[in-house]
C-alpha cells in the first residue's frame, strides 16, 4: 500500500522535469560557459595585453583604450548569444516536452551570457569616460 502511493506520488509531483535532461543541460552549460571565458582570455592575449594587466585595480589596462578592440566586438557576440537563449526559453517553455527543464536552463544559460556580457561592456565605456 506504502509502495503503491510513494510510486503514485513520484509520478505526478513534477511531470515537465527530466534528470536527464538536466544532467545533459548542466555538462553543456559548464562547457560553454569554460570556452567562452577562454576564448574571452586568448583574445585579449593575442591584442597583446599581459595576464598581469587584468589584476590591476580598478579596472584592467586594456579597458582604458579609446578605440574598438576584439574584445569589445566578442563581449557585443556574448551579449547577443545571451539574448538568443533567452528568446529561446521563452519558446521552450511554451513548445518543449519538458518545459520547466529546458526553459529554466536556457533562461539561466542566457541570463548568465548577457548579464556578464553587459557588465563588461558597461565597465567598458565607464572606464573609457572617466
Amino acid at each position: 500500500m506504502l509502495r503503491y502511493l510513494a510510486v503514485e506520488i513520484d509520478s505526478n509531483i513534477e511531470p515537465e522535469l527530466n534528470p536527464r535532461r538536466e544532467g545533459l543541460w548542466v555538462l553543456w552549460g559548464a562547457t560553454m560557459g569554460l570556452l567562452l571565458l577562454g576564448t574571452a582570455a586568448l583574445i585579449a592575449w593575442l591584442q597583446g595585453e599581459g595576464w598581469t594587466s587584468f589584476v590591476r585595480a580598478p579596472f584592467p589596462l586594456c579597458f582604458y583604450n579609446k578605440n574598438l578592440m576584439w574584445l569589445d566586438y566578442y563581449f557585443f557576440f556574448v551579449l547577443m548569444v545571451g539574448f538568443g537563449f533567452l528568446a529561446a526559453a521563452l519558446l521552450l517553455i511554451r513548445f518543449a516536452f519538458y518545459p520547466r527543464t529546458d526553459g529554466f536552463y536556457a533562461a539561466f544559460v542566457g541570463t548568465i551570457c548577457s548579464s556578464l556580457a553587459g557588465i563588461i561592456l558597461f565597465l567598458r565605456v565607464w572606464a573609457v569616460l572617466r
